[in-house]
């Protein structure tokens, strides 16, 4: 498990989750591997950390956009979202597969 994962384990500590799902989204090498730790964040109870999953989500649709499929049911949901900012973040995840 790496230190990011750890990271977004710790349900306690919702600064550490945001860096690593932050982190984790722009740079990671291999988008693909970190695929569950992106779909959990973007189920969190947290308002905020779903969000920035779902912004990590758009930036590796950017940069690797075969990977929709590990993430449809996570936009999906980000859709349905009763909070704004999470709904706005899963419309731009759609934009940035697309594009």
């Amino acid at each position: 498990m790496s230190v990011y994962e750890q990271m977004l384990d710790n349900k306690n500590d919702r600064t550490n989750r945001l860096r690593a799902i932050e982190t984790l989204g722009r740079y990671a090498a291999n988008p693909g591997e970190y695929a569950t730790a992106f779909r959990e964040a973007a189920a969190d109870p947290d308002e905020l950390v779903r969000a920035t999953a779902l912004r990590g989500i758009g930036a590796i649709g950017q940069r690797v956009p075969s990977l929709i499929s590990e993430f449809e049911k996570a936009i999906q949901a980000g859709l349905r979202d009763p909070q704004i900012r999470v709904r706005v973040e899963a419309v731009e995840d759609v934009a940035q597969f697309r594009a």
